[in-house]
This record gives structure tokens, C-alpha cells and sequence, in this order.
């Protein structure tokens, strides 16, 4: 039973990538942040099974917000700092999607192949 929940709460996520995807296609200003929100998700689905993948997926969101605290770097372009910035997290927030997606891929194979294991929230004494 907890397996069969583990794979149908992965393929729920993921069959929510497309939609946030579709916003970075669109060139939307706020495609960082729905997938800082879509990886939230990630993050909370795989800490509630208890797997470790959960902070991979926090250290992707981290990625996100640290692309816009780097200097610009200089592309040639006469580009605004806010437009380099803003550039600069959507590339971050490209790449953590596609990271993130192979991570609940293979979560999933895993959970199928039965060597996903829950692990203790904390010591016994």
C-alpha cells in the first residue's frame, strides 16, 4: 500500500510539470517562481515518504534563489542588471525542473523496484 502511495504521489507531481514548463515556453516573468512553488511540492511529497531525495530537491530551490544574487555576467548584450537577473533565474529554474524530474524518475523506478526504503525520522534511544 505505502509503495503504491509513493508512486501515484510521484506521478502526480510529475504530470504537473508540463503546466510550469508551458510558463517558461512562454517566456512568463513568473516561471522561477512557480517552479520554486512546483519543486516545494517535490520537496514536501518526498520528506513525507521519508526519503532523502527531499533535500536534493530543497538544494535545487536554493539554486534558483542563489542564480539571482550572482553578478551579472557580461554577454556582450547591453542588457539592465533586472533583466540578467531575471534571465539568469529562469535558466536556474529550467535546469532544476529537468534535475528534478530525473530525481522522481528515479524515485519512482526505485519505489517499482521495490529499494526505495522509508528511513527513521529520528534515533531510537
Amino acid at each position: 500500500m505505502l509503495l503504491a502511495t509513493r508512486i501515484e504521489g510521484i506521478g502526480e507531481r510529475l504530470r504537473g510539470l508540463g503546466s510550469v514548463v508551458d510558463r517558461y515556453e512562454r517566456g512568463d516573468p513568473e516561471f522561477p517562481e512557480a517552479a520554486i512553488a512546483w519543486l516545494r511540492g517535490c520537496e514536501q511529497l518526498l520528506l513525507g515518504l521519508r526519503v532523502h531525495e527531499g533535500a536534493e530537491i530543497a538544494a535545487l530551490r536554493g539554486a534558483i534563489a542563489r542564480a539571482g544574487d550572482r553578478p551579472a555576467a557580461d554577454d556582450g548584450e547591453h542588457t539592465s542588471r533586472r533583466t540578467a537577473v531575471r534571465r539568469a533565474r529562469a535558466v536556474a529554474a529550467a535546469d532544476a525542473l529537468e534535475r528534478a524530474n530525473a530525481v522522481l524518475q528515479q524515485t519512482a523506478a526505485d519505489a517499482e523496484a521495490g529499494s526505495v526504503t522509508s528511513k527513521p525520522s529520528s534515533p531510537r534511544r
